[in-house]
């Protein structure tokens, strides 16, 4: 098919559409219209006339009434018929009545109008009108006609204007393109192309021409390869007695360059592990701090009960506990022959909870907790809390930053169809949105004292090893992050 019926096609299928709206909707509704308003303003005359004969009907004087009538007639050639008749139904006027009247239209376009004539309650008559709006509605379809050719002339020029325009600003360039790339099918690369204008087969000829300019370039060394490549045949003849001895030499080279990789890609393995162990023992040696604190405190001001103080070795112990595991669960991070196992969302929640706890009391942030248990999830429930925590984490900097009246972090679980859902919010500010995009990023911060891995990481845990998903997004006076993890599905 070609540009010129493809470019018609749809002009003459909008044409075709244009003229079934004038003809099927507008036109109509446009005579319809017009009638209506006709018969309105022949009612409004005929109120009149009613209300002019209701004196000369109770004076009887029909003569007046005659002539009133044979005048109006005169005047209104379109009232074609006046029937006059008493209440009793006695024709009054005309005193004789022609074939054919009253009674149907003699035509489609002729309308028969009722006026009944009453003083006060009394009826004192029925004044029939047989109106021909044909002539009227012959100017109104005369004038829509004129308009319809009008646009029809306007729309052929237009199809016109389009179709050579087409021609000239695509149909000749593209055949000159269409040329030129057979052409250069045949690695000829000296075609004349159509000048580039500043549209988009302008764009379209600087493409092509940049692309035969890398041909021609590709072409050339290319040959120049194949060349290179004789001589290195001839090279490799004459190497082939020294082959072996080569060989041999070239493998323990590469042998020694492979043990030093492997040497390196171990020591980046142990760095990146020990930072990381690093950015999780952090906030549980925090709290452990904040604990020794508060046990320190009590013995001085002679606070100290021994329910207190097993209450703080005992969160001392869980907080020293928790950092042991923590090795434990980075060593396995990255190990592909760990299992799942199932866990209850809420408690790890809670877990990650307990971490961050006391640091939160410390700078005065209040937490609340929404963790329903009962919701079950196959996964890794220490990473799982790992990536709790550094939200958690992540939340209490922001607020620390920002400084609200009142600090404060929501975390809500619940479910989502098939997956355990948590929310974490804080009123911190909000991310900027031009962050939002590198949020989890590897070592990517605006911390002076970040390192740029927590969300990260927290993003490798939910994603990659529990098959879930992470979102961030900005909420009023703070952010929102959230955490979908599949939940386990009932055997």
């Amino acid at each position: 098919m070609s540009l010129r019926v493809k470019l018609l096609l749809p002009l003459l299928l909008i044409s075709l559409l244009i003229g079934t709206f004038l003809y099927g909707s507008w036109i109509p509704r446009i005579v319809a219209n017009n009638e209506a308003s006709l018969l309105v303003a022949v009612d409004q005359h005929l109120d009149s006339v009613v209300e002019g004969m209701i004196p000369l009907l109770l004076g009887s004087q029909l003569d007046i009434v005659h002539e009133n009538l044979n005048a109006l007639k005169e005047k209104n050639p379109a009232w074609i018929d006046f029937n006059l008749a008493n209440a009793e139904g006695k024709q009054l006027y005309p005193l004789a009545t022609l074939p054919g009247t009253p009674g149907s239209p003699a035509a489609p376009e002729v309308r028969i109008l009722r006026k009944p004539i009453r003083y006060l309650d009394t009826e004192l008559g029925l004044l029939t009108v047989k109106v021909d709006i044909a002539p009227a509605l012959d100017n109104t379809r005369r004038e829509i006609r004129e308009i319809t050719y009008i646009l029809l002339g306007v729309l052929t020029l237009l199809l016109a204007a389009i179709i050579s325009a087409a021609e000239i600003l695509v149909g000749k360039p593209s055949r000159q393109l269409a040329d030129a790339a057979k052409r250069l099918a045949k690695m000829e690369f000296d075609a004349p192309l159509p000048k580039a204008g500043k549209d988009e087969i302008g764009d379209l000829v600087n493409s092509f021409s940049s692309m035969r300019n890398d041909l021609q370039s590709n072409h050339a060394s290319l040959l120049r390869e194949i060349a290179e490549r004789k001589d290195a045949e001839d090279a490799l003849g004459r190497l082939n007695a020294t082959l072996e001895q080569r060989v041999s030499a070239e493998v323990a080279a590469n042998r020694d360059k492979d043990h030093l990789l492997i040497q390196q890609s171990r020591l980046a393995a142990m760095g990146e592990m020990v930072h990381n162990i690093a950015h999780q023992w952090r906030q549980p040696l925090n709290s452990l701090s904040l604990l020794i604190s508060n046990v320190l405190d009590d013995f001085r001001f002679k606070t100290m009960t021994e329910e207190s103080l097993e209450r703080d070795v005992a969160s001392a112990r869980r907080l020293i506990q928790k950092m042991s595991t923590t090795i434990d669960d980075f060593r396995d991070f990255f190990r592909p022959d760990r299992e799942k196992s199932s866990f209850d969302v809420a408690t790890a929640v809670r877990e990650a909870v307990f971490i961050i706890e006391a640091s939160l009391k410390s700078n005065r942030i209040e937490l609340t907790v929404d963790a329903p248990p009962g919701l079950t999830a196959s996964g890794f429930p220490s990473q799982y809390g790992q990536a709790v925590l550094n939200l958690l984490v992540n939340a209490k900097e922001a607020i620390k930053e920002k400084k609200p009246a009142d600090g404060l972090i929501r975390v809500v679980l619940g479910t989502e169809g098939e997956y355990a859902v948590l929310s974490v919010t804080d009123n911190g500010g909000g991310i900027p949105p031009e962050i939002l995009p590198r949020l989890f990023d590897p070592y990517f911060t605006t911390k002076d004292q970040g390192t740029g891995i927590g969300l990260y990481m927290a993003k490798m845990i939910i994603e990659r090893n529990m098959e879930g998903e992470i979102r961030a997004d900005n909420i009023e006076n703070g952010a929102r992050f959230t955490l979908s993890i599949p939940l386990e599905k009932a055997s």
